[in-house]
């Protein structure tokens, strides 16, 4: 069993990319045992409420950015529905600590790799780490980079 981590799109995820995450977490709900996530509104709390909504037997771990409660942009639903919630971090501490605790990482970005984005940069992280990375594009095609082989070669 592995850790999963999820980033994504602040924005919240496109009816394509929602409903590919919703048959991913559900069709390899055998296959992790933990959610980690941002705690932010948008993609995380997508991601989270599917995971309860799906019942999947997952502990769900929340990792929330130290950002001010009134940016709006802390997701107290996502939050509420985890099992344990780490202490507030920087985002971009945040974003590595859950790569760093999680197998593999499933990102729903909003557009192509722009240069300031977190998600991109998580997504960066985790390849750099050697993870499974599963990419949702906005229009719900999937790719998958097990950097996890190059290691063995």
């Amino acid at each position: 069993m592995i850790a999963l981590g999820i980033t994504g799109s602040r924005k919240g995820c496109t009816a394509p990319q929602y409903d590919r995450l919703r048959r991913l977490l559900r069709d390899h709900a055998e296959c992790f045992n933990e959610l980690h996530h941002g705690a932010c509104v948008g993609a995380d709390e997508q991601a989270v409420l599917l995971a309860r909504e799906l019942k999947l037997p997952v502990r769900i771990v929340a990792y929330p950015a130290n950002f001010s409660p009134a940016s709006g942009l802390v997701s107290l639903d996502a939050i509420e529905a985890s099992d344990e919630v780490k202490r507030a971090a920087d985002p971009l501490a945040r974003n590595r600590d859950i790569v760093d605790a999680t197998s593999a990482l499933i990102a729903c970005p909003d557009t192509a790799a722009p240069a300031r984005s977190g998600t991109w940069s998580t997504i960066r992280y985790a390849r750099c780490r050697d993870k499974l990375v599963v990419i949702i594009d906005p229009e719900g095609t999937v790719s998958w980079e097990d950097h996890r082989a190059r290691e063995a070669s």
